[in-house]
């Protein structure tokens, strides 16, 4: 965690490749971009939430949409396996992303280990 004076240009509940396959853009990801990290906590404050929500996105697109230059069998195959969505292959979304227009400065930086590290920094 750490503080800047610099504005972000977006926030994400998840790194930003989460929202990619096969080096495009999912159709719809806009839905998980938010312009500032107050406006995405309110709408996703645990990763629970919004591991539930993209789950249910990802199940509803279209395989073709997915992955349009394969054919429509490996579409079909890698949607239903993909590892978000896959009960075999441990999927952690376990991070937010923000991005800043230019190289900032980072002030007051402190790593934590936990959620009561988290909260006893906070009380």
């Amino acid at each position: 965690m750490f503080e800047t004076d610099s504005p972000i240009v977006y926030a994400c509940p998840t790194d930003s490749f989460e929202l990619m396959r096969g080096g495009r853009w999912l159709p719809g990801h806009e839905r998980f971009i938010f312009p500032s990290i107050e406006v995405m906590l309110s709408q996703y404050p645990t990763i629970e939430d919004f591991k539930e929500e993209f789950q249910k996105f990802f199940r509803s697109l279209n395989p073709e949409e997915i992955y349009p230059e394969n054919t429509l069998e490996f579409a079909e195959v890698h949607h239903q396996s993909d590892y978000c969505v896959s009960r075999y292959i441990p999927w952690n979304p376990g991070c937010n992303e923000v991005t800043f227009p230019k190289p900032t400065k980072i002030k007051n930086c402190k790593l934590f280990y936990s959620k009561e590290d988290l909260k006893e920094f906070y009380l």
